[in-house]
């Protein structure tokens, strides 16, 4: 069993539309996930796992056609499983898809995500194993702190439907 957690920044970009009106709405949110993976199939160079957890994500900045509005807070569920294949002891790559469902935020300001709350991604990265200590019931089982980098893009229909707003 593992822990994962970190920093995840999205941006988000919608067209929206309402009666006339057309523009551009722009949302930056750092998040945090944590979550917990079972690895179920470990050979010498590879293992597969399952993983499940929760994310939040807090905005950065957001606007409406250069205008700064007030973005909800976000909170999404998910669940995934993936593979992860040894270079080095200290170096890996690997693959994470993951399906997430993200909450109905009940805010004004509707991100894409209000309208399609399911998104589905497929981080691939580079995992860094930066120290690894023994556990005490097996001499071949071991405890390791690890670091990640991961470019990931989601896909989403870049169009929303919301009301007009005014301050």
């Amino acid at each position: 069993w593992n822990i994962i957690t970190g920093l995840r920044y999205t941006y988000l970009r919608s067209d929206i539309m309402h009666d006339q009106y057309v523009g551009k709405q722009k949302i930056h949110y750092l998040g945090i996930p944590l979550k917990a993976s079972y690895t179920f199939w470990d050979c010498r160079f590879i293992n597969a796992y399952v993983s499940a957890g929760a994310l939040f994500e807090m905005p950065l900045a957001a606007q409406i056609d250069g205008r700064q509005i007030d973005a909800p807070y976000q909170w999404s569920a998910g669940a995934g499983i993936g593979m992860q294949f040894e270079i080095t002891r200290k170096l890996s790559i690997y693959v994470d898809p993951d399906l997430y469902y993200y909450f109905d935020t009940g805010s004004d300001i509707r991100p894409i995500r209000t309208d399609k709350p399911f998104s589905f991604t497929i981080p691939v990265g580079i995992r860094f194993t930066w120290h690894c200590i023994p556990r005490r019931r097996s001499a071949n089982s071991w405890a390791c702190f690890s670091s990640a980098f991961t470019p990931s893009i989601s896909a989403y229909s870049n169009t929303t439907l919301l009301p007009v707003f005014s301050r």
